[in-house]
């Protein structure tokens, strides 16, 4: 048991925008994990192409461990990949570039505003 946050990948938009409405209606009483946010991918990174949509999930780690768990926890379906923030390809491609986790992320995702939400026609789950 941990906590852990993680990106959650959709095959496209669609799913995404659909997984959000089912997240916001749902009772979240009982979850030990929670959807955080939406990130736009700005920079190609694996296994995410530049322009892709991904949730941030943070939580309880074994909620977000597969696409099973993620779907009896969070009420999640549609999940393409479950990406964990702190995954060793992406802290060994840190270490190679001489820097932090943090930098790598903030150069290829970022977190989506309200605006963004209502361009995109998503959902915002805290609404």
């Amino acid at each position: 048991m941990g906590r852990q946050q993680s990106f959650v990948k959709f095959n496209d938009i669609e799913a995404l925008k659909q997984e959000l409405v089912n997240y916001k209606n749902r009772d979240k009483s009982n979850d030990n994990a929670r959807v955080i946010g939406v990130v736009e991918v700005i920079k190609e990174i694996h296994p995410f192409n530049k322009g892709d949509y991904a949730l941030i999930v943070g939580g309880e780690r074994y909620e977000q461990r597969n696409k099973a768990n993620l779907k009896e926890g969070l009420g999640i379906n549609n999940v393409d990949k479950i990406v964990f923030i702190d995954n060793p390809n992406y802290c060994l491609m840190a270490q190679a570039q001489k820097t932090d986790l943090g930098e790598i992320l903030d150069t290829h995702f970022k977190s989506l505003d309200e605006n963004s939400y209502k361009r995109l026609g998503l959902v915002n789950p805290w609404e």
